[in-house]
């Protein structure tokens, strides 16, 4: 039994490793295309740039040409030549606003520069200039991808659910309404928003969890409390339990120290500090270091001992919490994987003695 269980583990782990594989690959070749895209994007921002450029340099000869001219008919007195050397200043003045706003456009699309596009268009829109109709909505366009990409940055790096699903919501709102390509910057939240949908799962998963200690009733606790000598199976879910909450080895080496913890109330009752608790605020070592103290457990194999131990074994277990967290197991193993065994001796000990 135990060898099919092993066997079984192999096979959850090597499926895992595929999908992450393949998750990679799928990445990697999203980069490609958005950097290919990008170089495109770029070329044609250079083109518009020096297009800019070029009719910016006319507009300051064909205003330095109508100044002359003005002084011209003003020493003449020439009323008509007057009207008309006007005439050509404004003209000239007008396509020289107009070459500096498509400038500055283009380079502000260039760069990604929300605060450039926002300030530029406001300006085109206050002066009236017309003739850059293309390019403003083209501007427009990317400003709402920017900020719909801006706010999805920021509810995944707060890891509230409700802002993440809105900020999904608006990403996939505002790009099926783009028809031009970007640099390449619609791949990019394209792939932000796999990894934003990939957290919210789990996001989602640990509130599952969560609510399953925080609906544990009270005579639950007590039953994992009123173990003299607990089931080893019990212990282990118990001090992985209270090694992720921030405990050292030392305040669980014995079980009555345990009971203790559990029997606490108010703010450090520990309903509570579950659910409360923030992976993030957990260090990966005690994370890899729990995997391996739950290792070639299962849900079936804890409840039939104790229901109370399962709901925090599903808390703390390899298929919950740790994989929550995001854990990339092959870089954990590979930086922690000496320090992960001092410790899983150091608890296994205190558990004989």
């Amino acid at each position: 039994q135990q060898k099919e269980e092993e066997e079984r583990q192999q096979k959850k782990e090597e499926e895992r490793l595929r999908k992450e594989e393949e998750e990679r690959l799928k990445r990697e070749e999203a980069e490609r295309q958005a950097q290919l895209e990008a170089e495109k994007e770029s070329e044609r921002v250079r083109e518009n740039l020096k297009k800019s450029q070029s009719e910016e340099e006319q507009a300051r000869e064909m205003m330095k040409e109508a100044d002359e001219a003005l002084q011209r008919a003003k020493e003449q007195a020439d009323a008509a030549a007057i009207e008309e050397a006007e005439r050509k200043k404004k003209e000239a003045e007008k396509k020289k606003l107009k070459a500096e706003i498509v400038k500055k456009l283009s380079e502000a699309m260039n760069n990604k520069d929300i605060t450039m596009l926002e300030d530029t268009l406001q300006l085109a829109k206050k002066k009236k200039v017309e003739g850059i109709e293309d390019i403003t909505k083209q501007s427009e366009e990317l400003l709402d991808l920017l900020y719909a990409g801006l706010n999805l940055e920021n509810a995944v790096r707060d890891r509230h659910i409700e802002n993440i699903e809105a900020a999904i919501t608006k990403v996939k709102k505002v790009t099926s309404t783009v028809k031009k390509v970007y640099g390449g910057y619609e791949k990019v939240l394209a792939t932000k928003v796999h990894e934003a949908e990939t957290l919210l799962v789990k996001l989602k998963r640990l509130e599952f969890l969560k609510r399953q200690v925080m609906e544990l009733k009270q005579q639950t606790i007590a039953e994992l409390k009123s173990y003299q000598q607990p089931p080893p199976i019990v212990k282990f879910v118990m001090t992985a339990t209270f090694l992720i909450l921030g405990h050292n080895g030392k305040d669980i080496q014995k079980w009555n120290q345990m009971v203790v913890l559990m029997g606490k109330t108010g703010k450090e009752a520990l309903k509570r500090r579950v659910q409360q608790f923030e992976p993030d605020t957990m260090p990966w070592n005690v994370a890899t270091s729990c995997q391996e103290i739950l290792a070639g457990m299962d849900t079936a194999s804890v409840a039939d001992v104790s229901a109370g131990a399962a709901a925090f074994y599903v808390w703390v277990s390899i298929e919950g919490l740790c994989l929550d967290r995001g854990l990339d197991h092959s870089y954990v193993m590979l930086y922690y994987v000496l320090l992960c065994h001092v410790m899983l001796c150091y608890v296994l000990l205190c558990h004989v003695l």
